[in-house]
């Protein structure tokens, strides 16, 4: 099983450098990896719908209304990283950590900050990997072209996870959806 130092561990191996035991070991390299391994991994997370970091929920609303143009607003929830959907409702923004619009309660599907590698799925861990790879590559060996390559072998990686991830999910159903009815004439 995968774990943050483990996948740190392995982009080092992989640019010919020592593992790290742990993110607070005492070398450089495992200070480097403890900096910037939350960030390329929430990165990473923001840029698909991986289905292992989805989530719904029910949002109330807050006391506090916006100044105008929306009815009411919702404190995102705190592990949110991207909205997937807010259910049954077309017309909504994000502003400063609130989803604003005309209904409440709302059920939202979101992306969330799933930390625990225990579940990410294997093409995830070998992308997150390489992305590492691809970040340290210039830390580790001082070569332009190294770390170029290596951001080129993470582009064609993320492409083939991204499929592979999207083919487990169905396809929205579009019934009932009132643009589909208005452009063909009913039903459809």
């Amino acid at each position: 099983m995968a774990t943050a130092v483990s996948i740190c561990s392995n982009a080092l191996l992989k640019l010919g450098s020592r593992a790290i035991s742990s993110f607070t070991d005492g070398t450089d390299m495992a200070t480097l990896c403890a900096n910037i391994y939350p960030e390329v991994r929430d990165s990473l997370l923001r840029t698909h719908l991986w289905n292992f970091a989805i989530k719904r929920t029910q949002l109330a609303a807050e006391t506090t209304t916006p100044s105008w143009g929306y009815s009411y607003q919702h404190v995102l929830p705190g592990d949110y990283m991207r909205l997937i959907q807010v259910e049954d409702e077309f017309d909504y923004t994000i502003e400063n950590g609130r989803i604003l619009c005309d209904f409440t309660p709302i059920n939202i599907v979101y992306v969330y900050k799933n930390e625990d590698t225990a579940t990410y799925d294997s093409l995830f861990v070998e992308l997150l990997t390489q992305k590492m790879v691809a970040e340290l590559a210039y830390a580790v060996t001082r070569s332009d072209s190294k770390a170029q390559a290596e951001m080129t072998k993470y582009a064609a990686m993320a492409k083939y996870a991204r499929n592979i991830d999207s083919t487990e999910a169905p396809f929205p159903a579009y019934e009932d959806y009132p643009l589909l009815s208005t452009r063909f004439g009913g039903d459809y």
